[in-house]
């Protein structure tokens, strides 16, 4: 039997710990070693912030520089703005596997009368009640049981470990 060298055998325990951190490392998202996912439709809602893209089925068009956007945070918090006010809510509650959704607004900015679009958009909010997830950039919120014809259509401006955290 040949004998190896105390040096040969720490050179290949090296090298297979490297090898296998490399495999680890690899495989983390998915078998074929693609980087993880972290989309909505993993992460539910937490740590997102949209803008408002429409409100159907009144055809509001919100390209409008100010925009309309919501956030929401990891302990049930909310946070948006219309076209002039704004609102917080301490009590966001969603269940992903049901795409149940409720918001209670805790505060309301009183800076003015926004106008038609943002009282559909308050209005519609306040009434959410199922959430979907298009594809991993466009949410749907629906104000209404079982009618998916009024609905608030939004694009992700921002998500789950995006180096750009910026609602601008």
């Amino acid at each position: 039997m040949k004998r190896t060298s105390l040096k040969k055998v720490l050179s290949l325990a090296v090298i297979t710990i490297v090898m296998s951190m490399c495999l680890v490392s690899c495989n983390e998202g998915d078998p074929i070693g693609n980087a993880p996912a972290f989309g909505p439709a993993l992460h539910g809602l937490a740590f997102s912030g949209w803008k408002l893209t429409s409100i159907e089925p009144e055809g509001y068009n919100t390209t409008d520089s100010t925009g309309f956007e919501i956030q929401f945070f990891d302990m049930g918090q909310c946070q948006g703005k219309g076209s002039v006010n704004s609102f917080y809510s301490e009590h966001f509650y969603y269940n992903q596997g049901a795409s149940y959704l409720k918001l209670v607004f805790d505060i309301v900015t009183d800076n003015g009368d926004g106008g038609p679009v943002e009282e559909k958009y308050f209005d519609y909010l306040q009434r959410a009640e199922n959430y979907e997830f298009v594809d991993d950039s466009t949410l749907v919120l629906y104000p209404f049981p079982n009618n998916k014809n009024y609905k608030l259509n939004f694009k992700m401006k921002y998500g789950f470990f995006a180096d750009d955290m910026n609602m601008n």
